[in-house]
C-alpha cells in the first residue's frame, strides 16, 4: 500500500496538466507500473487519457523471450481503446501508425551515437506526437532506482539466516533478471564473498573495473593514433578518481551519490530523444519522493524468492495480472528494428562510408573499415550483432561528419 500510495501520486504529477498523455509500454514491470497506477492498481482496461504506444513483432518470432514480451504487451492492451501498436520488423505502406519511412528518417536523418541505440522509443514518439501527445511517460529509469545487489543471498548468509540464504540462492538461478541459469552454490560463494570483503578489497575492484574501461575504449576500435592525439584517458582517469572518492563514503551516502550519478546519465542521455520529435519525456521513477522510497527500503522488499523488484510486481499484480508480473528476463525488440534498418539501407551506407573513408581512416583502425566491408557485400547475410556494429559504426560516422562540417566553418568542431 506505502508503494501504491508513494508511484501513483507520482504518476499522477507526470500526468497532471497534459491533455493527452502517452506512455512508452513494453512487456516489463517499469513500463507496466506506471499503467498500473494510472489504472488505480485495480483490473480495469481502461486508462482514460493515457495513450499507450507498442512495439510488437510483425509475425511469430523464433526466440521465446520475444513471444512472451509480445503476449505481455497485448495482453496489457487488450481492450483499451487508448492504445497504439506498432509491428517489428516496421512494416511499409500497412496503413498502420509506423512504417518503413517513419523508421528511415529516424534513424538516418539525425545520426547520432545516443539515438542508434534508441529507435523503439523514436518511433514511439512519433506515433505519439501524431496522435496529439505532449507529454511521452517510460519506466527508463525504473531498473536504476529499484536496484536491488546480485549478491544478496550472501548478506543473509552474513547475518546468520542460512536456510533463507540457501533458498534466495536457489530461487535466483531460476527466476532473478541477472543471475538465472546460475548454480545456487556459485551465486552463494560470490554472495559471501562480497558481504565479507573488506573496504580496502571493494576499492580495488572499483578501480580495477574502471581501469578496464579505459582498456575496453582502446580496443572499441578507436585508432590509437587519434586517442594519443585526443587523449581521452585524461577525462577517464578523473571519472576515476571522483568514483573512488565515494566510494570512501559511508553506505547510505555513497548509493545515493552512486544513484544520483547513474539517473543524470540515464535522463541526460534519454530525454533529447522526445525532444527531437516534439514531446516532453517523464519518468514517474525519478520522482523525488519515489527515489526516497526506494533508497529506504529494506532488502527483504527489495528483493525476494529471486524476484527482484518484489515490491512494484506485488503491488500491481491486480492491475497487470501475474503472466506480466511474474515474467522474468529481459527482451525487446530493438534489433529486429536496427537488422531491418541496416539491411534496407546497405547499399546507401556502403557509398556514405565510402565518401567518408578518408575521413573516418583519421579515427578509426583499418580492421574496423575492413569489417564493415566484408559485411555490406552480402546484406542478406547479416546477422544482429553485424547489424548492431554497422549501426554504431553508422552514428559515429555521421557525428564526425557534422563536427568535421562544424570545423570547417569554425564552430565547436574545430575545438572537439
Amino acid at each position: 500500500e506505502a508503494f501504491r500510495d508513494v508511484f501513483g501520486q507520482a504518476v499522477a504529477r507526470a500526468t497532471r496538466g497534459t491533455g493527452t498523455c502517452a506512455l512508452m509500454l513494453s512487456g516489463g514491470i517499469d513500463s507496466g507500473a506506471i499503467l498500473a497506477a494510472a489504472r488505480g492498481f485495480r483490473s480495469r482496461p481502461d486508462a482514460p487519457g493515457l495513450l499507450c504506444v507498442s512495439a510488437v513483432s510483425a509475425e511469430d518470432v523464433e526466440d521465446p523471450g520475444t513471444r512472451a514480451e509480445n503476449a505481455n504487451i497485448l495482453s496489457l492492451t487488450r481492450g483499451n481503446p487508448a492504445a497504439l501498436t506498432f509491428t517489428v520488423p516496421v512494416m511499409a505502406g500497412t496503413g498502420e501508425v509506423i512504417e518503413a519511412a517513419d523508421a528511415a528518417a529516424v534513424a538516418w536523418s539525425s545520426r547520432h551515437p545516443v539515438d542508434a541505440s534508441l529507435y523503439i522509443p523514436s518511433l514511439a514518439c512519433v506515433a505519439a506526437r501524431r496522435h496529439g501527445a505532449r507529454v511521452i511517460m517510460s519506466g527508463a529509469c525504473g531498473d536504476l532506482v529499484t536496484v536491488s545487489p546480485n549478491h544478496y543471498a550472501g548478506t543473509w548468509l552474513w547475518r546468520g539466516h542460512w536456510l533463507r540464504a540457501l533458498r534466495e540462492a536457489s530461487a535466483a538461478s531460476r527466476v532473478h533478471t541477472y543471475l538465472r541459469g546460475q548454480p545456487p552454490w556459485r551465486i552463494l560463494a560470490r554472495g559471501a564473498a562480497a558481504s565479507l570483503q573488506p573496504s580496502f578489497v571493494r576499492r580495488l575492484r572499483a578501480r580495477l573495473g574502471l581501469e578496464g574501461n579505459l582498456r575496453r575504449i582502446a580496443a572499441s576500435g578507436l585508432s590509437a593514433e587519434f586517442l594519443q592525439r585526443a587523449d581521452l584517458r585524461t577525462p577517464a582517469r578523473a571519472e576515476l578518481e571522483e568514483r573512488l572518492a565515494r566510494l570512501r563514503l559511508p553506505g547510505a551516502q555513497r548509493r545515493c551519490a552512486t544513484l544520483a550519478s547513474h539517473l543524470e546519465e540515464a535522463c541526460t542521455s534519454f530525454n533529447p530523444v522526445p525532444a527531437r520529435h516534439g514531446v516532453e519525456a517523464r519518468d514517474p521513477w525519478v520522482d523525488v519522493e519515489v527515489v526516497r522510497f526506494f533508497l529506504s527500503l529494506p532488502l527483504q522488499w527489495q528483493v525476494r524468492q529471486g524476484w527482484t523488484k518484489y515490491l512494484a510486481r506485488r503491488a500491481c499484480e491486480e492491475a497487470l495480472g501475474p503472466e506480466v508480473v511474474w515474467h522474468s528476463g529481459k527482451r525487446h525488440h530493438g534489433p529486429l528494428v536496427t537488422r531491418q534498418l541496416i539491411v534496407d539501407a546497405a547499399g546507401w551506407l556502403r557509398d556514405d562510408l565510402a565518401r567518408l573513408r578518408p575521413l573516418l581512416a583519421r579515427y578509426l583502425d583499418a580492421e574496423v573499415l575492413a569489417e564493415a566491408d566484408r559485411l555490406l557485400a552480402d546484406p542478406a547475410a547479416i546477422d544482429f550483432r553485424g547489424a548492431d556494429q554497422l549501426n554504431a559504426l553508422a552514428a559515429f560516422a555521421g557525428a564526425v561528419a557534422r563536427y568535421a562540417a562544424d570545423a570547417d566553418e569554425g564552430g565547436i568542431g574545430r575545438r572537439i
